[in-house]
């Protein structure tokens, strides 16, 4: 018996690895503004708390309609939410789509026993992207040939921007950022923050004409200067000197605010009326409240 718990063990850890590496080929993930259960967009937020998981775990986030030009169809995933009916429970499930219609990835059944609807929404999807999590996805610079509906085969471009920041990016942050705090407590200050962005991004949102139209601007913060680049999903953040990206800026929903994410630490941010990034996270250490100031350089 044991030897049979053994195989069945193995097969399915090698199924999952399977699906991880084919899932690594994509570079992106398209995020709907409205699933097909709900009838306004981004209802109870929930669309814009799938794009931020996703992006959480490393995927290339589009959210909405807005593509880039360069892109290849058969380079996109498109992610949807299956709900399903529960008497006591919300249950949601994640897939994901293939440019010719056939979904590739399929998460666990994320449960939540919340009678708050917005509650129950947000526990449910989150357990569901346990499975997403599990899948360690790295994106893979190797080309992807795909037959397309219309039977086209596309190449990857020859120029990859990077998907993941790693771990040690994220220990080399500013002197303001770099208390270390443990995964368990750094799960509740995203979660507390995230909740708090979403709430309230209505209520902070501010005029923001000097980088309404921005590509590239440069900003400070202390000694150090920054590059902040626009990209589809909102923002990406390059430390002076460093390759690789420090942090992602992405569009939570309507308005002008973000959320903010830099390796471990994740909070919101939003552009003030002088044009300076303004960022605040949650301390998991002392449960206070950080702001940052990224002042707009001329």
């Amino acid at each position: 018996m044991k030897k049979y718990l053994l195989i069945i063990t193995c097969l399915l850890g090698a199924m999952n690895t399977s699906v991880a590496q084919d899932l690594n080929q994509y570079k992106y993930v398209q995020v709907p503004q409205r699933f097909e259960f709900f009838s306004d967009d981004n209802q109870f937020q929930l669309n814009a708390l799938t794009a931020f998981l996703f992006e959480k775990y490393g995927f290339k986030v589009l959210y909405g309609d807005q593509l880039p030009e360069d892109m290849a169809p058969c380079e996109l995933l498109k992610a949807d939410l299956l709900k399903d009916k529960g008497l006591f429970n919300t249950k949601l499930q994640v897939t994901l789509e293939n440019c010719k219609g056939e979904t590739v990835f399929t998460s666990k059944m994320g449960t939540s026993r919340e009678k708050d609807y917005k509650a129950a929404y947000h526990e449910a999807l989150r357990d569901a992207f346990t499975s997403v999590e599990e899948l360690e996805y790295r994106y893979s610079e190797n080309p992807l040939k795909v037959d397309s509906p219309d039977a086209i085969v596309f190449e990857e471009e020859d120029a990859v921007e990077e998907a993941v920041v790693e771990k040690q990016s994220a220990e080399k942050a500013v002197p303001q950022v770099e208390e270390a705090v443990t995964t368990n407590q750094a799960e509740k200050a995203v979660t507390q923050v995230e909740e708090r962005v979403i709430e309230n991004q209505a209520e902070k949102a501010v005029p923001q004409p000097v980088v309404a139209d921005m590509e590239t601007k440069s900003f400070r913060n202390g000694p150090t200067i920054y590059t902040l680049r626009a990209v589809p999903s909102g923002y990406e953040l390059f430390k002076a000197g460093e390759e690789g990206k420090f942090a992602s800026l992405f569009k939570s929903g309507s308005g002008s605010n973000y959320i903010y994410a830099s390796g471990t630490l994740q909070g919101s941010a939003n552009f003030d009326a002088e044009g300076d990034l303004v960022v605040e996270y949650l301390d998991a250490t002392s449960g206070q409240l950080v702001t940052l100031t990224y002042q707009l350089q001329d």
